[in-house]
């Protein structure tokens, strides 16, 4: 959970290969994608088969956004 605490606070957000790395899972093996989509159809965060972050719309409930996501795991 840390690692997507932190990464997604980054301006970049955090790239598939991290996921890679710590967890040998890529973004849709981690997150349950259901669960996001309220917060994608809000355009709050930017999902893609390489990179999970946060948009700029996104980034004044960041802390919200954040929890839902970490909620959103699998």
């Amino acid at each position: 959970e840390e690692v997507i605490l932190m990464g997604l606070r980054l301006k970049k957000g955090i790239d598939n290969a991290v996921f890679q790395k710590h967890f040998g899972k890529n973004i849709e093996q981690i997150f349950n994608l259901a669960k996001l989509q309220n917060l994608i159809q809000n355009k709050m965060i930017l999902i893609d088969k390489n990179n999970i972050k946060i948009s700029n719309q996104g980034l004044i409930l960041a802390n919200s956004v954040i929890a839902k996501v970490i909620k959103s795991i699998f």
